[in-house]
This record gives structure tokens, C-alpha cells and sequence, in this order.
């Protein structure tokens, strides 16, 4: 950085979620309860949920959280067969429910007086295994209420205060308007499955609304999902889509992880506590007319994603890749990538997720503008040569005015930091 003239202290914002013999990436920076990467130990220390460590006797790849109501765990395969899994931080002497890759493959497991349990975990394949404090789950189709085999669609006739987990291809499950309340893991759970139709929900209350993983064409529309952590989460899916959903009161509405191809229109996103749409690692996505109040859009490493006609407090949702030379002005949120010769003057952006993010960005300029209330103000990553001057800053979170990571040489004077911002300018320890 070749110039720093702020009016504040400096701070530099540590990462909380760590994991010995790795760097910790940015996104485990970004998400509380959130770790990822390889190595023997890792540790979360500031979960909304329980702070946890987990140990293994084999050196792993792995993706950890501690969120309400779940601990998940992802394992990618390795040379080693197996490994000793030893997880701490939960409650002493009680219950919990282990599951691996379906609920149809679950086992009983108690803590000890320290709040810890072990178990041996295969190495030889991918797994997801998630841990809840209760047990319950319907199977559809096979314990369907109420079966249309003549067009293969289940009709839900009741309230369902359990997950449902769908095991099978080609058919529609039309929640009929009823709610799926719970407090474990997932209100509607999908691995492996192909061309399923979820529509007329009301999900409340997990972990995850619907979890989608490794399934094509899966399409969920016309439902609601409230307080959940996140709403509807795509891993390693594709041509799937999310569409004229409703989202309350919820951490991230929904996150593409991963995944490719899919499709997500006329979603209303209300007031996410975080992210209301994360692209992590997800290309080739098509996100169109979606609304989002006190919300917004994140991208990480994601690229040639088509983003339009979205509004963010009722203004435009501005997102540019692969640009040059252009002039902003009108936007409720700005999602910058790979571009260069930005300019943005004399806007007002508040209550984003995000106000401005610039992902490989360089020769642009924010510069007389305001922001105020967004979770984040100004993020930047793997941006250089850039020019932040004259703003004023009013995030709603400390330390979160000017958010950096693997930027260099950009200048940054003149710009004003009240409340929360205050002393903003900060910096993840990441490894470029």
C-alpha cells in the first residue's frame, strides 16, 4: 500500500476459526463456525453454536462447521484407509445422533464427562457426516403421506416436525402449503438424486432448509424458509433450480457451492444476516431478478456467472466481470470481478451484504461515496493499484469499513470512519 492516511486507529482483524499445519483460507474467515483445509487438528473458536476442536490420528482433508442445532463434517478420500476421529467441545454426557451420508445410516453416540467422543472414520471415499442432538426422519417416496403414482407426486397432508430425506429420482414432492419445522440438522436432505421438483414449503427452524448434494436438476420454488442458518444450500450440483422462494430471518439464504450450471430467478431475500446469495467456487451460474432488502450478493472465486436484473433495497444490484472503463451510478450493491478502470462516485450504498466487492480488480476508484450499515462496506481480494479516497464509512460491524486480503498498492487516504467502522482498515492473515 503506498499511501495510508485515515483517520483512525489501525486494526487487523485475526481470524477466530484455525487449523494447525495449513493456512487458513478466506472463506473460514468469512464464515463463523467455519473451518477448512488439511492437516491433523483444527479448531473453532467462534461458533454460534459450540466451540469445538477436532483431532485425527491421520492427517486429513476436511470441512468443518459448528453451526445451531449441527456439527458437519466433510471428508475428502486419502491414501489412508481410515483415521481416529476425536471430536471435543460438546456437551458432557449426552445423546447425540451420528450420521454418515444418509439418515438411513446413523448410530447413537455419547459424550464422556469432558465432552468428547471418538470414532474410526473412512478414508477410502468422499463423506458428509453430521452430528444433532435428535433423531427422527421421514423417508420420501417410500413413507409418503399421500402417493400419486400415476404422476409420481407426493402431497404433504399434515404439518411434518422431522427432516425429510429424499431418496429417489423423478418425482415431485408439493408440500402443499404445510410448514417442516425442526430443530436438528436438515428440514429436507438430498444426495444423489436426479430431476426432483420441491415446491409450496414452509421450512422452519434447522440447520439447513434443503440440502442439495451431488444431484442434478433439482428444482425447488414457491416456498419460504425461516429462521435457519442457511437456507438452501447447493454442493456439487448442477443444472438445478431456485426459483420464486421466499427467505426470512435466515444467515445465508442461499449458498452455491462448488456448482455449476444452475439457476436461481425472483427469489425475495429478506434481511440475511450475512450473505443472502454466496457463490463460493461456483461458475457458470445464472442469477436473474432476484430482490434482496438489508441483503445482498457475495462471490469467492467464482467466475462467468451471469448476474442481472437483481435489486438490493429496491436499487440495482450493479455486477461487472471481465470489464473495463466504466462509470457506476444508481446501485444498491457493486460486485466487481476481474475487471479494471472502475469508477464509483458520489453514491450513497446501505444495508448490503456487501456494498462494494472488488475480486481482482485493479486501476479503479471508489471515491465520495457513502456507505452505511452493510455488513461490509468495501472488500477487496487479490485487487491492486486501486484508489479508495473521501468516503465515509459506517459499517455496522467493527472493523469491517475497508476489508482487505492479498492486495497490494492501492491508496487509501481522506476517508472518514464513525461508529463501528471505526479504525476499519483491516487485514485477514492469509497466505497469497
Amino acid at each position: 500500500m503506498k499511501r495510508c492516511w485515515i483517520f483512525c486507529l489501525f486494526i487487523f482483524a485475526f481470524s477466530f476459526a484455525k487449523a494447525q499445519n495449513f493456512d487458513v483460507s478466506l472463506v473460514g474467515s468469512l464464515m463463523p463456525g467455519h473451518v477448512e483445509g488439511r492437516g491433523k487438528y483444527f479448531e473453532i473458536k467462534n461458533s454460534p453454536y459450540l466451540n469445538i476442536t477436532l483431532e485425527s490420528s491421520e492427517e486429513i482433508e476436511i470441512i468443518l462447521e459448528s453451526i445451531p442445532k449441527s456439527i458437519n463434517l466433510r471428508t475428502e478420500p486419502s491414501l489412508k484407509n481410515s483415521t481416529i476421529l476425536t471430536l471435543r467441545g460438546l456437551e458432557p454426557k449426552k445423546i447425540y445422533y451420528k450420521y454418515q451420508d444418509t439418515y438411513q445410516n446413523g448410530t447413537q453416540i455419547v459424550s464422556d464427562e469432558e465432552g468428547s467422543v471418538s470414532w474410526v472414520q473412512d478414508l477410502t471415499q468422499k463423506h458428509y457426516i453430521w452430528i444433532q442432538e435428535e433423531k427422527g426422519t421421514f423417508i420420501f417416496p417410500r413413507n409418503c403421506p399421500n402417493w400419486d403414482a400415476t404422476n409420481s407426486v407426493c402431497t404433504l397432508d399434515r404439518d411434518i416436525q422431522e427432516t425429510i430425506e429424499i431418496s429417489g429420482s423423478d418425482f415431485t414432492l408439493d408440500c402443499n402449503f404445510k410448514k417442516i419445522r425442526g430443530s436438528s440438522t436438515h428440514g429436507i436432505y438430498i444426495a444423489g438424486q436426479n430431476n426432483v421438483t420441491i415446491k409450496n414449503c414452509d421450512i422452519q427452524g434447522f440447520s439447513f432448509g434443503i440440502y442439495s448434494a451431488s444431484s442434478t436438476g433439482i428444482r425447488i420454488e414457491s416456498s419460504s424458509f425461516s429462521n435457519l442458518f442457511y437456507g438452501i444450500f447447493l454442493t456439487n450440483s448442477s443444472s438445478s433450480t431456485v426459483e420464486n422462494n421466499n427467505f426470512y430471518d435466515i444467515s445465508y439464504g442461499i449458498q452455491v457451492e462448488d456448482s455449476s450450471q444452475n439457476v436461481i430467478d425472483k427469489n425475495n431475500i429478506f434481511s440475511s444476516n450475512n450473505f443472502g446469495i454466496y457463490l463460493y467456487r461456483s461458475s457458470f451460474n445464472f442469477v436473474n431478478q432476484n430482490r434482496f432488502l438489508e441483503s445482498g450478493l457475495f462471490v469467492f472465486d467464482s467466475y462467468q456467472n451471469i448476474v442481472k436484473e437483481n435489486t438490493v433495497n429496491e436499487k440495482p444490484l450493479i455486477y461487472l466481470e471481465g470489464k473495463e472503463n466504466i462509470e457506476i451510478k444508481g446501485a444498491g450493491q457493486v460486485i466487481i470481478v476481474n475487471s479494471k478502470n472502475i469508477k464509483l462516485e458520489g453514491e450513497s450504498i446501505s444495508n448490503a451484504s456487501v456494498g462494494v466487492e472488488l475480486w481482482q480488480v485493479k486501476d479503479s476508484e471508489i471515491a465520495n461515496n457513502q456507505f452505511t450499515g452493510n455488513l461490509y462496506d468495501v472488500f477487496l481480494y487479490s485487487s491492486n493499484n486501486n484508489r479508495i479516497i473521501k468516503n465515509i464509512f459506517s459499517s455496522n460491524q467493527i472493523g469491517r469499513g475497508i476489508y482487505f486480503s492479498s492486495s497490494t498498492d492501492n491508496e487509501i487516504k481522506e476517508n472518514i470512519f464513525q461508529e463501528k467502522a471505526l479504525g476499519s482498515l483491516s487485514k485477514l492473515p492469509l497466505t497469497t
